[in-house]
């Protein structure tokens, strides 16, 4: 990438959506924690790959619907933002049939607070009927505690890593 490319202004989606993420986020941290038991690190992996696991078994759109708080948001790679559950769900549901989405967290954090925290990991997207990878990147979640203490995601981001050619160093003989 060169260096104008670097320095270029931000695409117009983020410099009209940051605002919005940023108040999203910022009203996770209203809820209080008095009454959540404790929630390490560990615990908020492995509620993503629980979150994994159900995208793996029931798809990945019922995933979402699952573990997605009601006015989520959504930012996909080369898109504008999706807001709300409904919607994210209503735009995976076509491809949900024809791809298995799992991911694997790598690591993750939670505020000190306990009503937020992140993850990130790496992600495949496998067709259904051949089990070949169609797409493979990076993801980060955010998530945020409700107050029955579980954790739902409030901020799904991805981007797409290109998939390995074959032959390449990374690819496939």
């Amino acid at each position: 990438m060169g260096m104008t490319a670097m320095t270029a202004q931000p695409r117009w989606w983020v410099r009209r959506y940051a605002g919005w993420v940023s108040l999203a986020l910022l009203a996770g941290c209203a809820t209080p924690a008095d009454h959540w038991p404790p929630t390490s690190r560990a615990a908020l992996l492995a509620e993503d790959r629980a979150f994994s696991a159900h995208s793996a078994t029931h798809g990945f759109a019922d995933a979402l619907a699952t573990y997605l708080v009601e006015d989520a948001i959504r930012l996909p790679q080369d898109a504008p933002p999706v807001f709300g559950r409904p919607h994210i769900v209503a735009t995976m549901t076509s491809s949900a049939d024809a791809f298995v989405v799992s991911w694997q967290p790598e690591d993750g954090q939670v505020a000190a607070s306990g009503d937020l925290g992140w993850t990130w990991g790496r992600y495949v997207a496998t067709d259904r009927a051949s089990g070949a990878p169609v797409a493979r990147g990076k993801y980060l979640n955010i998530w945020q505690r409700q107050p029955d203490g579980r954790w739902r995601v409030k901020v799904d981001a991805g981007n797409q890593t290109p998939m390995p050619t074959p032959g390449g160093p990374d690819g496939a003989p």
